[in-house]
């Protein structure tokens, strides 16, 4: 399975939610002006690992804001609207990623369903990866 780089995990950082304790937000750092869809893929599970890893150290966290279409790095690519050109709709035929783990990750409830389907997005984007650049 593709292994983010620390390059590429340094994009992202989490810090500590405003609106209470158990709470974090992950915002994007830096994504380069303009990368191919391969980069954009990597950059998509490099952001799961680091709200993986931000679970894993803080075990306080209740949930971990993803930063939706903001920090998606698929979704910066295709504006929004524009899902069509996205690789996980060719390859699930549903817009705004329905037809994957990361919407139950947004209706989580708590930290062990939060964790849990943080692995299954990581897992699913693996798969995809895989699909569609053949690395395993």
């Amino acid at each position: 399975m593709y292994e983010p780089t620390q390059e590429q995990l340094d994009h992202f950082k989490v810090v500590e939610g405003s609106y209470g304790p158990r709470s974090a937000l992950i915002l994007d750092v830096a994504f380069k002006s303009r990368m191919t869809w391969k980069e954009a893929f990597q950059l998509v599970i490099a952001k799961w690992v680091v709200i993986r890893r931000w679970f894993l150290r803080h075990r306080y966290v209740q949930q971990v804001s993803d930063g939706n279409v903001d920090t998606c790095a698929l979704c910066i690519r295709c504006p929004y609207g524009s899902c069509s050109r996205c690789p996980v709709y060719k390859y699930t035929g549903e817009i705004f990623c329905r037809a994957t783990p990361y919407i139950a990750y947004s209706e989580a409830e708590s930290r062990e369903e939060s964790l849990k389907t943080v692995r299954a997005v990581i897992k699913f984007a693996q798969k995809l990866y895989a699909h569609f650049y053949g690395e395993v």
